[in-house]
């Protein structure tokens, strides 16, 4: 059984070296000469995306600053030093700034430890032009150990108050209700925990807190003045700790990554958690294979219940304890949550060896992660050679391959504005196109069928020419995500006029028009 969180973080400081072209990109630069953190969630966004904010961490210690950015403009705005509240110690791993932020009322809280292991939070707000101001900062007591906590913080529905996590001196976690206005405390509550792992969420449907503690789950009353408890779901299961995804969009279930458990070698079984609010159960699934997954690199889509896991790690026995192999894999699965609370595997995702031209190998690392389209019907994944893949959320099968770098960690789907925001190590943010649409890049007409080449044709795709749509059309079994293949020949088709095709995808977006003359 992986039994700490903290062994596994520490584990994932590594490079990965690629080679090769790569596309077109900008680059918003940094002015702090270190490093954009290639591990977690330390750049954000708006929610029209227009505005980013990236924690850097310089090569010196102690500096440490929150920068804010236009996406549009690709330009930094503003920067907040954090080397007075954040500086980490020189001999622990590191420091994780977690930001959490609230769009509508233009708040952001970051919070951390320090080089006592103090804990603390910090809240800013921002105007439209990114411009930040420190509204306050607030310290908790020493941890007597160093914890990474990635969703130790969340606001209510008005973003008046804020839900902060924190261990104390003696190792028990706690749940601090805070006023954003001042940041007093209005009221705190020690929660027992079962187990590692602690991440509070707000439950907008039910206007609830929920705090997961271990692996039970604490339910609060929608009460702004005082923390109280609602109800509680304990778990007597095997998951250790409650790595927190989500609640899902109905605001009945709480999905949670319990980590992974060894059994029957060479099996890895990954384990997820279901908290049901109406019922006041959890549930537990494992997913047997040979690979495990790190909670904060999945991505879950809130409208369909899908859940898209990356697979970088390996798990041996060593010594009658686990050993971590962080040398990637090609795998990523495809989960989703019914009507019931159950997950399900819907498909796994399983990336070429090697990509066209391409001498290093396609692996995912701890330190990639997995984005998904707005609607849901395409997922995207990175690979450390600087390749992003995009899959068919419904049957896991490639439909693109594109090569944007030499390196490539965190990716960041800016779909509305038709973006890919990566990091790659350094002190830049890099911004490269992309569609998640149906792409045509040619069109070949023969005697008796025309084919259409290009990307991100997804099952159930329909095409049309000249408005009219056509029937029987079929992806290539072979390459069902990029090349379609019509019975339509030239003694089909209008000698003398042009043919305007268009590819539609079962999510309704639509390809740009490709236009021949037979």
């Amino acid at each position: 059984m992986f039994q700490s969180k903290r062994f596994l973080y520490a584990a994932l400081l590594f490079m990965v070296c690629a080679s090769a072209s790569f596309a077109q990109h900008r680059e918003i630069t940094f002015p702090l000469n270190g490093e954009v953190s290639s591990l977690f969630t330390q750049i954000i966004f708006t929610e029209d995306n227009q505005l980013g904010f990236a924690i850097v961490f310089g090569k010196e210690p102690t500096a440490i600053k929150l920068y804010s950015f236009s996406v549009a403009e690709g330009k930094v705005i503003d920067e907040a030093d954090f080397a007075s509240e954040f500086a980490p110690a020189t001999d622990s791993f590191g420091l994780l700034i977690a930001p959490r932020l609230h769009s509508q009322k233009h708040t952001l809280a970051v919070w951390g430890q320090d080089s006592t292991k103090a804990q603390k939070i910090m809240l800013f707000s921002y105007d439209q032009s990114g411009h930040l101001q420190k509204l306050w900062a607030k310290s908790f007591p020493r941890a007597p150990f160093f914890e990474l906590i990635d969703s130790a913080a969340a606001f209510n529905a008005d973003a008046s108050r804020i839900y902060y996590m924190f261990i104390d001196t003696e190792g028990q976690q706690n749940l601090a209700l805070l006023d954003s206005s001042t940041g007093d405390t209005l009221s705190t509550m020690p929660l027992p925990a079962d187990d590692y792992g602690m991440a509070v969420f707000f439950n907008d449907v039910r206007h609830q807190a929920v705090a997961l503690s271990g692996t039970i789950a604490y339910v609060f009353t929608s009460t702004n003045d005082r923390l109280e408890m609602d109800y509680q779901i304990d778990s007597a299961l095997g998951a250790r700790g409650g790595g927190g995804q989500s609640i899902s969009q109905n605001g009945r279930f709480l999905i949670a990554y319990g980590g992974f458990t060894r059994e029957n070698p060479p099996n890895t079984k990954s384990i997820y958690v279901t908290y049901d609010f109406d019922k006041r159960i959890a549930q537990e699934f494992l997913f047997s294979g040979q690979f495990a997954a790190i909670g904060q690199n999945m991505a879950f889509h809130r409208a369909t219940d899908k859940l898209l896991a990356p697979l970088p790690i390996k798990v041996k026995e060593f010594d009658e304890s686990l050993k971590l192999i962080l040398s990637g894999s090609r795998l990523s699965d495809i989960l989703t949550l019914d009507a019931e609370g159950t997950i399900k595997r819907v498909s796994t995702v399983e990336l070429p060896e090697h990509s066209d031209s391409e001498t290093l190998a396609n692996r995912t690392y701890p330190v990639n992660n997995t984005q998904v389209s707005a609607s849901g019907a395409l997922g995207l994944v990175s690979s450390g050679n600087g390749h992003v893949f995009s899959f068919d959320t419904q049957t896991g099968e490639i439909v693109n391959d594109e090569k944007f770098d030499t390196r490539m960690y965190q990716i960041y789907l800016l779909e509305s504005r038709g973006l890919l925001a990566y990091v790659k190590g350094d002190n830049k943010l890099y911004l490269a196109e992309i569609t998640t649409a149906p792409i045509i890049s040619s069109v070949k007409l023969k005697k008796k069928n025309l084919t259409i080449r290009g990307a991100n044709y997804l099952a159930g795709v329909k095409v049309k020419i000249n408005g009219v749509e056509v029937i029987n059309g079929e992806r290539n079994p072979i390459n069902p995500g990029r090349e379609i293949v019509l019975p339509l020949g030239r003694k089909d088709l209008p000698p003398t006029q042009e043919l305007r095709i268009e590819v539609t995808n079962r999510d309704g977006l639509i390809s740009k028009p490709f236009v021949i003359k037979p």
